[in-house]
């Protein structure tokens, strides 16, 4: 009978699981090539037009006979004056944005559930957040500093003149009528 231990049989090793990458939704199929396209001028008008419909530019390069956005980008750096027209096209998106903003909140009017609610925030806050940087002037954060000096600023030295415009220091300059 042995020494009365009992002997331990080591357990099987269990096989590593097979990592299996999915593209979406479990889909693996290669997507077919892309036609290039031939970016020009009409094309060019047209993107423009439908971006400051509101549609970003991922979405305008996904549709069939548009050119793919590493093609448009490199279209607007070799023609330079082509940038305020993409510019104003970017304006009048913003403009787009705030107006839906305003059509999505009265849209929730008479909501009678939280998830209408919280759905209709997240796209309230992300039209306002693209709104804010495309057009940052008109719906960007405003910062307003307010400064008085009471001695004329050509008679500040370096050291005043940095008090002033660095915020949190809180120098002040002394009123000479005080002292």
């Amino acid at each position: 009978m042995g020494s009365g231990k009992a002997s331990k049989k080591a357990a099987p090793k269990k096989a590593a699981p097979k990592l299996v990458l999915r593209g979406k939704r479990g889909s693996h199929k290669p997507k077919p090539p892309r036609q290039q396209v031939r970016m020009t001028q009409a094309l060019f008008v047209t993107i423009c037009d439908r971006l400051a419909q509101g549609e970003s530019l991922r979405q305008i390069c996904r549709t069939a006979g548009m050119p793919a956005i590493a093609t448009f980008q490199k279209w607007l750096h070799a023609y330079p004056d082509a940038m305020s027209h993409y510019a104003r096209a970017r304006e009048l998106q913003a403009e787009f944005y705030a107006d839906e903003i305003v059509e999505i909140a009265d849209a929730t009017q008479g909501a009678r559930f939280h998830v209408q609610v919280e759905s209709a925030r997240t796209r309230i806050d992300a039209r306002k957040w693209l709104a804010s940087k495309l057009k940052p002037k008109s719906y960007g954060d405003k910062v307003q500093t307010d400064v008085t000096i009471h001695k004329p600023v050509q008679e500040l030295s370096d050291d005043e003149l940095a008090a002033l415009i660095t915020p949190g220091r809180g120098a002040r300059t002394p009123d000479p009528a005080e002292g």
